[in-house]
């Protein structure tokens, strides 16, 4: 048996079964997870559907790591519980990995220790990002169902994060707003990453004059104090769609170019709102949104703002794995390690 003490991840968000492993340098040894199975022309999963995915799952997506042909001891699990750090947050999917995690420490012995969603995507963006700064700091979680701009402060020996929110959309989330246009345009749910790809298209290849008329074919997203309101625009676009009546390629280059580029100012003018609201400058992004390219460039001589690598900015495990790691070493050495 490995002499190593290893920390398995488990988290059960809306769309994906994660499952990671991580040892006590905090190093990744495993990352599994599948994203759940949406037809094509809805815009999402009932809470049944996707608990009922992650439970046929999740045995899978453990096995893909291989534990046993590594002779990992489990020393601890950690699983996401609810969706925010915060009284009252429940989703029922959560149930799937929080009951294998409690599970598998009743059965091994080995410690347990719940997080919330929110949580993994803020360690698992810090970790992968660079930032090397302080517990405080900015965190815009962009993700299918949340838009949130939190002022964070990493709480000692790994037992997650205190985050207020100082700014947030007041209707829908940017990934939600994404992926109704996409579904209206055709493309397969969840959009992201589609969208993604005809905007940056566009951007690279598109006739400069033109680009210019586009970024301006729909309205700009009205920021205030930090609150984002966008049903306007997706109301604009979504006429725009039924108007047109276009299914070729350049005009869904067309639409997401332009659509993207109003996400991206109204991010750069949230930022700003927060930075100055709470004088603190550090930002870290988290969250499958902010794996876009095309933002990830919008943003790209901002030295204060970090992105969580792509990989680690969509729904994963490894963060709540690092978490529950750290929180086990301060426990055993009575210590208030973060990493």
């Amino acid at each position: 048996m490995n002499s190593k003490s290893y920390c398995l991840g488990i988290d059960t968000s809306n769309y994906t079964t994660s499952a990671a492993l991580v040892d006590e340098e905090l190093n990744i040894v495993g990352n599994s997870r599948k994203i759940l199975e949406v037809r094509q022309g809805e815009r999402g999963l009932r809470q049944s559907q996707a608990l009922f995915e992650h439970i046929g799952n999740l045995p899978q997506i453990i096995e893909n790591m291989g534990i046993n042909e590594k002779k990992c001891r489990i020393a601890v699990v950690a699983a996401s519980e609810r969706p925010r750090n915060v009284e009252g947050s429940y989703m029922p999917v959560f149930l799937a990995g929080s009951s294998l995690g409690r599970s598998v420490s009743a059965v091994t012995g080995a410690q347990y220790y719940g997080y919330s969603h929110q949580e993994g995507h803020i360690e698992a963006a810090k970790y992968s990002s660079g930032y090397n700064g302080g517990d405080e700091f900015l965190c815009l979680h962009l993700s299918g169902g949340t838009t949130e701009v939190l002022k964070c402060k990493e709480l000692p020996g790994g037992r997650g994060y205190d985050a207020e929110i100082v700014g947030a959309t007041k209707d829908l989330a940017l990934g939600q707003l994404i992926d109704r246009v996409g579904v209206s345009l055709g493309i397969p749910f969840p959009c992201g990453k589609y969208i993604d790809k005809y905007a940056c298209e566009m951007e690279e290849n598109g006739e400069p004059d033109l680009l210019k008329v586009h970024k301006k074919l729909f309205c700009r997203i009205k920021t205030e104090e930090g609150m984002m309101n966008v049903s306007g625009i997706e109301t604009q676009i979504q006429r725009y769609i039924d108007k047109e009546k276009d299914e070729t390629q350049m005009f869904k280059g067309i639409v997401s170019y332009a659509l993207m580029s109003r996400i991206g100012q109204a991010l750069k003018d949230v930022i700003d709102q927060a930075r100055k609201n709470t004088e603190i400058g550090s930002v870290i992004m988290a969250g499958g949104v902010s794996a876009s390219r095309f933002i990830r460039k919008m943003f790209e001589n901002d030295k204060e703002l970090y992105f969580g690598s792509p990989e680690l900015s969509s729904d994963n495990a490894v963060g709540i794995a690092i978490m529950g790691m750290k929180r086990y070493l301060a426990d055993e050495t009575g210590s208030s390690f973060t990493g």
